[in-house]
């Protein structure tokens, strides 16, 4: 890497930093990343061809995000319980 690459990418560094430095909600700057990132898992389980309408592929992609958000409910529960059981009776 030549000094000027060097400088460059320190200078990109720097100022992705000061601009995360001056972000005083970093979920909110995020969210929509998230979301967009979610909806296209969503769309590539349901319907990875794209031959769905978009009507449709929104109903599916809402279906398939609703029954994953309860799927990771019900392992969370399990863990707890799992912990909870493995916990030594005073």
């Amino acid at each position: 890497m030549t000094a000027s690459e060097t400088e460059k990418r320190l200078q990109r560094r720097a100022a992705a930093e000061a601009s995360w430095a001056k972000t005083p909600d970093r979920a909110a700057r995020m969210a929509a990343a998230h979301h967009a990132r979610q909806v296209t898992r969503f769309e590539n389980q349901v319907d990875p061809e794209r031959k769905l309408a978009p009507e449709v592929r929104a109903q599916l992609v809402e279906k398939a995000r609703r029954a994953d958000a309860l799927d990771m409910s019900r392992k969370a529960v399990a863990a707890r319980r799992a912990k909870k059981a493995a916990k030594p009776k005073p």
